[in-house]
């Protein structure tokens, strides 16, 4: 359901005093002025730049984010996740040389992925924050070399 579909819905959004929200639909000054009543804006994201936060504050609203929640902040670990399954991925052309569903046998289908090991190898991490911490633990797990470069940390 939409906003519009909530607002057309019964025509009373001013019960409404809270809005979750992820990066889609922008949360913009039209969008906000619907709620009448709203004292907040919850948003499972650290960013926030798909919300009009200017705006929030000049109404008075508060505005919750992950990056409010440290501590549930470092529990989340679903993008460090992708990101490293992207890099055995690329590191095993799995991409480019995705294991057939033909009926060649195990071993063409296992030809196709090299089979490079990570331990001993180097990783650079690019920006150590949450992510490239978790990233570069991952790494270690696998016997890897970890530099890092953040110029604010």
């Amino acid at each position: 359901m939409t906003f519009d579909d909530f607002y057309n819905s019964d025509g009373d959004a001013s019960r409404v005093i809270a809005v979750w929200t992820e990066l889609t639909p922008a949360v913009d000054s039209n969008l906000i002025e619907l709620f009448k009543n709203l004292e907040y804006v919850f948003t499972s994201t650290t960013g926030t730049d798909h919300i009009d936060v200017k705006f929030l504050h000049a109404r008075g609203l508060k505005l919750i984010s992950l990056r409010d929640l440290p501590n549930v902040l470092k529990e989340i670990t679903s993008t460090s996740e992708l990101t490293w399954c992207l890099v055995l991925a690329v590191w095993r052309n799995l991409l480019r040389n995705a294991i057939s569903t033909s009926t060649s046998s195990i071993v063409d289908q296992r030809e196709r992925v090299p089979s490079f090991q990570l331990s001993g190898k180097k990783l650079g991490v690019i920006g150590f924050g949450r992510i490239g911490k978790q990233i570069s633990e991952y790494g270690h797990s696998f016997g890897m070399h970890v530099c890092a470069y953040d110029p604010y940390v």
